[in-house]
């Protein structure tokens, strides 16, 4: 995934994390409302050169507070389900390219250096130095022996503002694939490190609320993630499964999402990203598109917009602002819309496939992401949509020569997953997703591991094989132990991805 220059900032709100009994880890996401006038400026005079930059829209960047070495030096860093890298700016790296904190190995008594090359390409920058052996700590979560990249040099990538919490580097979320593709061995991240020393912690549950949301000083004021459980209070109904997409890489070609009748029980893909099976969206205002076979779409909390095909979403827009039409704007690849759409009681469904080859039977019914209309409603001019006379729609055309693999881009980002709590199950290789809710349950209660009361997983069809060729961390040489990093807080980035590996 090539992530995106952080033009735009997400402030941490200094809370501290839940810790509960169950040995889960949980912390809110916070955001920062200031972080929009980059976005303003930047659109009302049209310097975004390409679409990748607008993928910061709306200043929504979320932090994890990360301690690295022993004692632990913080950084605030990227919380990133798009990439699967662990790096942070090192004191090798000069002031004026890495201009917040840089770590410093000589005051740690844990790191191991290495002479291997860290390289890492992302859309409008990259990041290189060497890699280390050191230890790592979320909240009171601690990998010893964790890989992580200490980099020298960094190009478009550390932004510079004058207030709030900086992105100090990336923390990476998606499957231990995706680096073993990029031909780097042994790079387990963090969170499959954590899952192999904890079977509990096999997990991870986001939601985030409202991006137009004031911020508040609790956690509903931006989201919260969970490592080895979930929050029954933030969705209603209950869980429902879809099982995650491997893929095929060859050297030399994009990666091929193994994925419908066809390419569906294709046997040893490789994970790398949370994608799932797709099959189609509709509005409230009688559109709707249906592929004519299973596609893949990519859950990426790391982006701030939702892509898809242009046609599709052409005929989207087109069905909600009927009769007055919106503006394409060609230079932006956006289309500009009518802030009172902010009012509409209109609505965008996707549809999920809970099997990677079939689409939907009488007996096996779609999982719907139903997103209101007044959520896709991006302010340019002001920092709220309730009082902005200029404003973009959330869902934009994806650049086909810039896609994501093979198959055409559907990529769900926080546009529309704000509307859903979801489950990432790395043991199983499946995620699990409800409606979004601040009042889903009354127990107030947080299930641990994989026992989750009040979920379960839909029937699949027998080509279904959600669990085919699981990962296995045991690869890795990182170990668990308790922290002494005594708070967080976590938000999350903007990441748009091209999936070729060479």
């Amino acid at each position: 995934m090539h992530l995106l220059p952080p033009v735009l900032l997400l402030a941490l709100s200094g809370l501290a994390p839940s810790i509960h009994a169950e040995g889960l880890i949980r912390a809110p996401l916070i955001r920062n409302e200031q972080a929009r006038q980059h976005l303003r400026q930047s659109i009302a005079t049209n310097q975004f050169r390409k679409r990748e930059q607008l993928l910061n829209a709306d200043g929504r960047e979320y932090l994890v507070q990360v301690g690295v070495g022993t004692p632990p030096q913080v950084f605030n860093l990227t919380l990133d389900t798009g990439s699967s890298e662990v790096w942070v700016p090192s004191t090798k790296c000069a002031k004026t390219v890495c201009p917040y904190e840089r770590f410093d190995g000589s005051k740690s008594s844990s790191l191991t250096e290495t002479n291997e090359v860290f390289s890492i390409q992302y859309g409008l920058g990259n990041a290189k130095g060497t890699y280390g052996q050191e230890t790592v700590s979320v909240g009171t979560a601690t990998v010893t022996n964790q890989k992580i990249g200490l980099v020298n040099t960094t190009k478009d990538i550390l932004g510079v503002v004058a207030n709030g919490v900086q992105s100090n580097g990336i923390f990476g979320l998606g499957y231990p694939g995706l680096n073993s593709a990029r031909g780097v061995q042994n790079d387990i991240p963090f969170a499959f490190n954590l899952m192999q020393q904890n079977q509990q912690l096999d997990t991870f549950s986001i939601y985030l609320t409202n991006s137009h949301l004031n911020t508040t000083t609790t956690s509903t004021g931006g989201g919260e993630i969970i490592f080895g459980g979930v929050d029954k209070t933030k969705f209603k109904g209950e869980l429902s499964y879809v099982p995650v997409i491997d893929y095929t890489v060859q050297p030399h070609q994009p990666v091929s999402p193994n994925v419908g009748q066809k390419n569906g029980t294709r046997a040893n893909g490789t994970f790398l990203y949370w994608t799932v099976p797709g099959q189609g969206v509709s509005t409230s205002k009688n559109y709707t598109y249906t592929p004519t076979d299973v596609v893949p779409f990519v859950l990426d909390t790391g982006t701030t917009l939702t892509y898809m095909p242009a046609a599709v979403v052409k005929k989207i827009v087109d069905s909600l602002t009927a009769p007055k039409k919106a503006t394409f704007d060609a230079f932006n690849l956006v289309y500009r819309i009518d802030c009172a759409m902010r009012s509409s009681q209109e609505s965008v469904s996707l549809y999920l496939s809970p099997s990677k080859t079939a689409m939907t039977t009488p007996t096996q019914q779609p999982i719907e992401i139903k997103v209101p209309v007044s959520q896709l409603v991006i302010p340019i001019d002001t920092n709220d949509a309730a009082t902005a006379t200029s404003c973009m729609f959330a869902i934009a055309p994806a650049d086909e020569s810039n896609s994501l693999s093979s198959a055409p881009t559907w990529l769900l980002g926080e546009a529309t997953l704000r509307a859903v709590y979801a489950v990432y199950d790395m043991k199983q290789n499946r995620v699990g997703l409800a409606p979004f809710s601040t009042d889903g349950s009354t127990s107030g209660s947080v299930a641990s591991g994989t026992t989750m009361t009040g979920t379960s997983a839909p029937s699949t069809s027998s080509g279904n094989q959600q669990q085919q060729q699981s990962n296995d961390p045991a690869s890795s040489s990182g170990t668990v132990k308790s922290g002494t990093l005594s708070s967080f807080a976590l938000t999350l980035f903007i990441v748009a991805g091209s999936l070729f590996f060479y």
